[in-house]
């Protein structure tokens, strides 16, 4: 199975945009380690850790403070918090960009995206412009691969030799599809049956990994026919 077209470059005046989006990502992860470095400093001191109330940042820092009286652990907490606010700013900057070039250059497969349980706005630019464009996979198999969703095939002289490219192709789809597999699953008429039956045979892993993959195939077929998501083709194969 062939990974990618080797022969393949990502267009250069899109290139800026996707940085963004991936920019936008490391973001992400920051804040989460800041979330969580708040989280373990409060278990530290022997706090069960504040809720967070939202978004609203305001509100989870009284929440904090409150459980504090020196005034070293009240500064390690506001600092914190102030970081957390700039990502949040930053990110909300990125997003709104990313998005109005998305609608501008890829309207239709940025729409048809949106019809997929499970992708939102963040998942469906993620999806656009790690894709680029459909057409430069020649079958589904290609693109499930690029995307980590099956392993590529070694063989010689036609006999099969086994299975490689488990970290080859793109990580950000990979893990774009697992995100969508997860929250589609939640509140579907169709697909949440669909998961639980999948969970309940192969395992919870196993059973989001396969829906992540249908959801890639799905994903495929839209974007090179121009059409959008029919959950009865997800859920017609077999478990």
């Amino acid at each position: 199975m062939c990974i990618r077209d080797s022969s393949y470059v990502y267009p250069a005046e899109r290139r800026p945009i996707r940085l963004l989006l991936r920019q936008r990502m490391s973001y992400i992860w920051a804040r989460a380690e800041l979330m969580t470095h708040l989280s373990m400093n409060q278990m530290a001191e022997g706090h069960t850790p504040a809720s967070k109330g939202g978004h609203n940042r305001d509100v989870w820092e009284e929440r904090i403070l409150a459980q504090y009286t020196h005034p070293l652990h009240r500064m390690a907490v506001s600092c914190d918090m102030e970081l957390m606010r700039v990502y949040d700013h930053q990110i909300q900057r990125l997003e709104a960009e990313v998005i109005r070039q998305a609608k501008k250059l890829l309207g239709r497969d940025y729409h048809l995206l949106l019809t997929v349980p499970g992708i939102g706005k963040v998942l469906g630019m993620t999806l656009l412009f790690e894709i680029d464009t459909i057409e430069r996979f020649p079958r589904v198999k290609n693109f499930l691969s690029y995307s980590r969703l099956v392993k590529g095939s070694v063989a010689s002289a036609g006999k099969f030799k086994g299975l490689t490219g488990g970290k080859m192709g793109n990580a950000y789809l990979r893990w774009a599809f697992g995100e969508a597999a997860i929250i589609a699953k939640r509140n579907h008429p169709l697909l949440t049956p669909y998961a639980e039956r999948l969970c309940s045979k192969r395992g919870k892993f196993k059973g989001n990994a396969i829906l992540a993959t249908k959801l890639a195939r799905s994903v495929y077929h839209m974007l090179d026919k121009g059409t959008a998501f029919d959950p009865e083709r997800v859920v017609a194969t077999s478990i």
